[in-house]
């Protein structure tokens, strides 16, 4: 190469010194220097730049004077040619109008020439080419654009995107952002724009970037939920935000109450962007979901949602908050309709799977969900509320108070909407109003059951009418005319009083709970007739009680005070019957009724007879 032949080095004498002289002068005023651009032309070096190596092949058809490759021997800074620092170097092309892959080269120039660490501080100013032709000074706050992405021009929505010929790593190592859609949509100011599109001067531009992205990224409203804040035009020729717009032929649109507030979105608009985007974006076609992730109260804009929150723990919060929105804009008649969309996926889901309630206390408890709550007091079965029903393997006991749920869906879901498996399920409150309800059928062995159940119940106000046993028959009376037995001798002292059925053992808490009166308080119910005390009991030849209502009744046996009496001719029932309740053995009242007669030979020669001899 020629530049071996420039001197260097201290000279050997006197005449070399005058010749190395002469030699620089001469090589400084000459156009000898080959130029990278042309190899015919020559440079002087007072007009050559030298570049590093990696950078020769882009900086010169941009930059004159550019020496080629392996044209940067120190020695020629002597001779006047330019070495350019990176600071220099960014500044030299800060003005070039080149396409797009021309930066790209540069930019793996620089990447090959500098190292990672602070020394590339000095290339922040890189220019960098924009989707849509615009340049911008420093790649810090430029999307980088994945390949195959087909991003547009995004400036709309305040982002920058390089140019996909220029994307290259270096740009990333310089403060440029990753380019997916996702990543793009997560942006601040892209969720600022979306908020505020409404009042957009070309809201139309605003969503054809937005609906692109969210295309490309493949999510939806559920998991960027501000979304449905996207301007889009309706069939009423106004802009409203996708979450109160419905798709044209969609389930919603023809499931939802004519004076909902919802319009349809213009047909030029489904035509524009397509059905597909235009879900992904909020516009109604199936009911859609708000999901939140550490929910702590009612800001969801759901309906009576507060009501939702006021029946969980005070203070509590949920995990993940998920809820089917706009139900209350759905006609009463298509609810059942609505709830078919519901039981499948993915929406089965968001109704069955419990709300995880986290109390203050760091307690987890897991109960219904919003939509499963909403619907339960609703006419979603057939046009009949949930608490109404039954299904039709539930507890026999149920089988008198509730119908059986309507054919068509499966016991999760009826079990969550509220329908009634078991006595566990139901309210007290709509149970007694069922109890006296008279167009109603009940046995006396399921009224026992009921107030069996009833007598351990708190949170319900005494009722005003209730089902009884009068004269064998069982009758719907008001409360004030009822009463509760609380010793099994009192049953024949409490005259035309109907007499509601109960364990012992539950008559006072039940007595308090429906504010009937309980037997034992009503009088003193006191033994009147004369008896002679034999082993463990006085025998009456006719034993005689005062009755609640101060009339004389002969009865079978009393136990009071302590004292059990039995009247003769009733003596192997008033023994077995007294003993056993004065024991506490009520249960065993047959088979001491039993020992009583093997006991009594009268009663025991009676049964002899019937004996096979």
């Amino acid at each position: 190469s020629l530049i071996t032949l420039v001197p260097r080095g201290l000279p050997s004498g006197e005449v070399d010194a005058v010749l190395q002289e002469a030699v620089r002068v001469e090589l400084q005023e000459t156009a000898w220097l080959p130029a990278a651009s042309d190899t015919t032309a020559r440079l002087r070096p007072s007009d050559a730049v030298v570049v590093p190596d990696a950078l020769v092949a882009p900086f010169c058809a941009e930059l004159p004077g550019v020496l080629p490759s392996g044209w940067s021997d120190p020695v020629l800074g002597s001779l006047g040619a330019r070495r350019l620092a990176v600071a220099d170097l960014v500044a030299a092309v800060a003005t070039v109008d080149a396409p797009p892959s021309w930066w790209r080269e540069v930019y793996a120039g620089f990447a090959e020439v500098i190292p990672p660490g602070p020394q590339r501080d000095a290339l922040a100013d890189l220019v960098v080419p924009l989707v849509g032709g615009e340049r911008v000074t420093g790649p810090r706050g430029v999307m980088v654009a994945e390949p195959d992405a087909g991003l547009g021009d995004l400036s709309v929505l305040g982002v920058r995107v390089a140019h996909p010929d220029a994307a290259h790593p270096l740009l990333h190592a310089l403060g440029a952002g990753h380019g997916g859609a996702q990543d793009i949509l997560e942006l601040p100011q892209v969720r600022e724009t979306v908020e505020a599109s409404m009042d957009a001067d070309d809201p139309a531009a605003v969503a054809s970037a937005v609906l692109a992205l969210v295309v490309a990224a493949g999510v939806d409203s559920d998991a960027l939920p501000w979304l449905t804040e996207l301007a889009i035009p309706s069939d009423v020729e106004d802009w409203r935000p996708a979450g109160e717009l419905l798709l044209p032929g969609g389930a919603m649109a023809r499931l939802v109450a004519t004076d909902s507030g919802f319009s349809a979105v213009a047909d030029e608009a489904v035509e524009r962007w397509g059905a597909e985007a235009l879900r992904a974006v909020g516009v109604l076609d199936r009911p859609a979901v708000v999901r939140d992730a550490d929910a702590t109260g009612p800001d969801h804009d759901l309906d009576d949602e507060e009501g939702w929150w006021d029946s969980l723990p005070g203070g509590a919060a949920v995990a993940e908050f998920a809820a089917v929105r706009d139900l209350e804009q759905v006609r009463d008649d298509a609810l059942d309709e609505v709830l078919a969309l519901l039981v499948e996926p993915p929406l089965r889901d968001v109704l069955l799977s419990p709300a995880v309630v986290l109390h203050p206390d760091g307690r987890a408890e897991r109960l219904p969900s919003y939509t499963a709550w909403w619907l339960s007091s609703r006419p979603v079965l057939a046009g009949r509320v949930p608490s109404e029903l039954r299904l039709a393997s539930s507890d026999p006991v149920l089988a008198e108070l509730y119908d059986i749920a309507p054919a068509g869906f499966d016991d999760e879901v009826l079990l969550a909407l509220g329908v009634h498996a078991s006595l566990t399920d139901a309210d007290a409150h709509d149970v007694i109003e069922r109890l006296a309800d008279e167009g109603r059928a009940v046995t006396r062995d399921s009224l026992r059951a009921l107030n069996n159940w009833l007598s351990d119940i708190d949170g319900w106000s005494p009722p005003r009418r209730v089902r009884a046993a009068r004269a064998g028959a069982l009758v719907v009376v008001d409360a004030e005319d009822a009463v509760i037995i609380d010793a099994p001798d009192l049953a024949p002292l409490l005259g035309e009083r109907a007499i509601v059925p109960v364990a012992a053992d539950a008559a006072a808490g039940l007595a308090d709970r429906l504010g009937v009166a309980i037997a034992s308080r009503l009088a003193s119910f006191s033994v009147v007739s004369e008896g002679l005390v034999e082993v463990d009991a006085t025998i009456h030849q006719r034993l005689v009680v005062l009755d609640a209502d101060g009339h004389e009744r002969q009865v079978a046996w009393r136990f009071v005070d302590g004292v059990l009496h039995v009247d003769a001719a009733q003596r192997a029932v008033g023994l077995g019957r007294g003993r056993a309740w004065r024991d506490g053995e009520w249960a065993l009242r047959h088979r001491r009724t039993e020992e009583a007669m093997r006991a009594d030979p009268v009663a025991a020669s009676a049964e002899d007879d019937l004996d096979d001899l």
